[in-house]
């Protein structure tokens, strides 16, 4: 008996194998979503922190160091109407000098520490205090006494100053009278103010203008005011 032949398979066959699973891989995409598979195509990459810089904490300022007075020292007298004030501090900073409550000048402290100021002064008893502008730290006090040296005038030849006249205030019962004095240089005079002294009577007296006076004592502010003991300068 013959086997009959096998029959090749249908288009149509084949056709519907491959709908069929055209339809299981969409149901395996559906069944992912909704599993909460994520889209690979649409993940966002998620940059990594950047790294943070240390943040270095800047050093606090330093602060000024106090001025030192070294010289004069506490309790000094000196035979002179001039001084010499030294003293230390913080290198490049700015000074200033105050006498009996009055600032008298503005030293720089040098690079080394070191600094120095000169003046002329009044006779009699004085506070030096040496600080930094604009409330910043000052020296301790230094107390010290000036005096016009007794016999400077027979040491240091200098031009016979012109005689003071007789000045009615003086007869009128002023009890101390101004005097002419040697400086600390051989061509430098001083006037050392009476109880009845004017600056207008003074340059009367001494044939001097009375704004070449003013010009040489900048100091004084209030030409209508200056006290017996105050030392002028000369010009």
């Amino acid at each position: 008996m013959t086997r009959p032949a096998r029959s090749s398979p249908l288009p149509y066959d084949i056709f519907k194998a491959i709908v069929a699973l055209i339809l299981i891989v969409i149901l395996i995409l559906l069944l992912l979503r909704a599993c909460g598979g994520t889209d690979i195509a649409n993940v966002t990459p998620v940059a990594s922190p950047a790294a943070t810089e240390p943040v270095t904490a800047s050093p606090p300022a330093a602060e000024i160091a106090a001025p030192v007075i070294t010289s004069p020292a506490d309790g000094d007298t000196l035979e002179s109407l001039h001084v010499v004030v030294t003293g230390t501090g913080q290198p490049g900073s700015a000074l200033e000098i105050v006498d009996n409550g009055q600032p008298i000048g503005s030293p720089l402290v040098g690079a080394d520490g070191q600094w120095s100021f000169e003046a002329d002064i009044a006779p009699g008893q004085h506070e030096l205090i040496a600080r930094v502008p604009d409330g910043g730290p000052q020296s301790e006090p230094v107390s010290f006494t000036s005096a016009a040296p007794p016999t400077q005038a027979a040491i240091l030849p200098t031009p016979t100053p012109p005689p003071l006249p007789t000045r009615p205030s003086v007869e009128a019962g002023c009890p101390v009278e101004g005097v002419v004095i040697t400086g600390y240089k051989p061509d430098k005079f001083h006037y050392v103010v009476g109880t009845c002294d004017t600056l207008s009577s003074i340059a009367a007296a001494l044939g001097i203008k009375l704004k070449d006076l003013l010009a040489a004592n900048p100091q004084i502010t209030n030409p209508d005011l200056i006290f017996p003991g105050q030392v002028l300068n000369l010009p």
